[in-house]
């Protein structure tokens, strides 16, 4: 009766066991996951879209804001824009989102090619 007993006890105990080594794994890949999505954005370049009639006072407020248009996209209608140093990428994005004609605000990606 008592081997009845132990057998229940060792499966609960090694099931406890692995359960938290997979927790613990889990974990650590998520950490790893965010690591590398933050790593695979630019640290001070955002990408913008706006509407082609707005191109003039767009790149103004952008001026305005210390922030400097780094490559033109005249197909697209939109700008690869450095921001000021003193700002940060989430400040510098909820300032552009809320310039009039701007249609999207985008961090610019790192993607690497094997």
């Amino acid at each position: 009766m008592k081997k009845l007993i132990l057998i229940p006890a060792l499966l609960l105990i090694s099931m406890t066991t692995i359960q938290c080594h997979v927790s613990k794994k889990i974990d650590s890949l998520a950490e790893e996951e965010k690591e590398n999505n933050e790593s695979k954005y630019s640290k001070n370049t955002l990408i913008i879209y706006f509407e082609p009639s707005a191109k003039e006072s767009v790149f103004k407020e952008i001026k305005k804001y210390g922030a400097e248009i780094k490559y033109n996209y005249e197909s697209l209608n939109g700008a690869a824009i450095t921001i000021p140093k003193n700002k940060t990428l989430e400040e510098s994005e909820k300032y552009l989102k809320n310039i009039k004609g701007i249609l999207e605000v985008n961090r610019d990606q790192i993607m690497t090619i094997h």
